[in-house]
């Protein structure tokens, strides 16, 4: 075979390979693990901000679950734009960060990872963002917070899928935390992952307070921002060190109280000791 044939052979079959995977990224699996095709996931473009000399537009939604922003300083100022999102209710932890010179354009694109243990499926119904803006020379707030919803095509009642599925172990007037998992082998030492609901009509800052592991008192870290009526997939984590220090090595027992803040009035309180079953 010559080289000019060999060179062919591979052109066709990286274009199919290419074909087969664009056909992919609009399948779902049912519960019996089946290729479903679906319709493909689109938005409409839109500016989602114009004032202070930026425009920000939603161009477009992008294969692999993202939004493609352009962003346009009008200024005589470079700019720096930030967002946090939340996707169908959920708290996620990609964000957008961008520093536009003065007078210029740029094209940012948000990807969603690990979209399923956010919002319990692969589907996005619509994207919640708020908008900062300050001067990038001085840090001066020229914008502190901005809100924007993006509806995509799939937009109906979101459910958010297996996302609560788990052991509820608090729940109260303001707050529902549900245990998803416990990995006593994780990077930092040990790991108890949450998914935290906030049921009240103000934003939530909740943390660890107190908490015994072994019946020996260990800090665990955790801090989560909660908008009224969202919900954020956390971790509380146990430091390896700690652990060592009081010569835990198996997890028998872990008990928690939150500590629950309103953003808005600042008064707080201490929930009840939680207990993260191990199994």
């Amino acid at each position: 075979m010559t080289m000019k044939k060999i060179f062919i052979c591979l052109a066709v079959l990286f274009l199919l390979i290419g074909c087969g995977s664009s056909d992919q990224d609009n399948n779902q699996t049912d519960k019996n693990n089946n290729t479903v095709q679906t319709e493909k996931t689109t938005i409409e473009q839109q500016e989602v901000y114009n004032a202070q000399g930026i425009i920000i537009t939603a161009v477009e939604y992008v294969e692999k679950n993202g939004i493609k922003f352009t962003i346009e300083n009008t200024t005589d100022k470079a700019m720096t734009v930030s967002a946090d999102f939340i996707v169908d209710n959920c708290n996620v932890d990609d964000s957008l960060y961008a520093e536009i010179a003065a007078q210029s354009k740029k094209n940012e694109t948000v990807k969603f990872d690990n979209l399923e243990k956010y919002t319990g499926d692969n589907i996005i119904q619509q994207i919640e963002m708020y908008f900062r803006i300050y001067d990038s020379s001085t840090l001066e707030d020229i914008l502190t917070e901005q809100y924007c919803c993006i509806k995509t095509n799939k937009f109906g009642e979101i459910t958010n899928g297996n996302l609560l599925e788990g052991t509820n172990v608090y729940e109260d007037d303001m707050i529902k935390i549900v245990l998803k998992k416990v990995d006593p082998d994780s990077f930092w030492g040990l790991d108890c992952e949450l998914v935290i609901v906030n049921k009240s009509n103000s934003t939530l800052y909740v943390s660890s307070g107190s908490a015994r592991v072994n019946g020996y008192s260990i800090d665990g870290t955790l801090y989560s921002e909660l908008k009224p009526g969202k919900s954020s997939y956390e971790s509380i984590t146990f430091f390896s060190t700690e652990l060592e220090e009081n010569d835990i090595t198996d997890i028998e027992s872990i008990s928690v109280s939150f500590h629950i803040t309103n953003a808005e009035t600042y008064d707080y309180y201490d929930t009840e000791y939680a207990d993260l079953k191990v199994e």
